[in-house]
C-alpha cells in the first residue's frame, strides 16, 4: 500500500514531466519570434506551431488541475477518516460511561432496597 507522500512524490514527478515537456515543444524553438520571423510566408505552419503550443499549455494546465484535484481528494479523504475514527471513539466512550453510570445505579438501588428490607 503505497503512502500519501508517495502519492503526492508520484504526481510531483508527473507535473515536472509535464512542465519539461511544454518547455520541450514550446520552446523558442517552436513558438517563439524568431521561428515565426523566419516562417513568415508559412501562415499555416505557423498557425499549427502555435496551436500545437496551445494544446501543450492546455495538457500542462489539465495535468496541473488534475494534480490540484487529486491533492484535495487526499486530503478530504484523510479529513473524513480522521473526523470518522473521532465520532465513533466518541460514541464508544459515551456507550463505556452510559453502562459504568448504569451499574452504579443499580448497585445503589439494590443497596437502597437491601437497608429498606432490612429495617422493617
Amino acid at each position: 500500500m503505497r503512502t500519501s507522500q508517495e502519492l503526492l512524490d508520484a504526481l510531483g514527478i508527473l507535473a515536472q514531466s509535464g512542465a519539461l515537456a511544454f518547455r520541450h515543444h514550446c520552446g523558442a524553438e517552436l513558438c517563439g519570434q524568431r521561428k515565426v520571423q523566419k516562417e513568415g510566408l508559412l501562415g499555416h505552419v505557423n498557425t499549427h506551431m502555435h496551436d500545437k503550443c496551445y494544446s501543450n499549455l492546455l495538457l500542462l494546465l489539465l495535468l496541473l488541475l488534475l494534480l490540484v484535484v487529486v491533492i484535495v481528494v487526499v486530503v478530504v479523504v484523510v479529513v473524513v477518516v480522521v473526523v470518522v475514527v473521532v465520532v465513533v471513539v466518541v460514541v464508544v466512550v459515551a456507550v463505556v460511561l452510559v453502562v459504568v453510570v448504569a451499574e452504579v445505579v443499580v448497585i445503589v438501588v439494590v443497596e437502597v432496597v437491601v437497608v429498606i428490607v432490612v429495617l422493617k
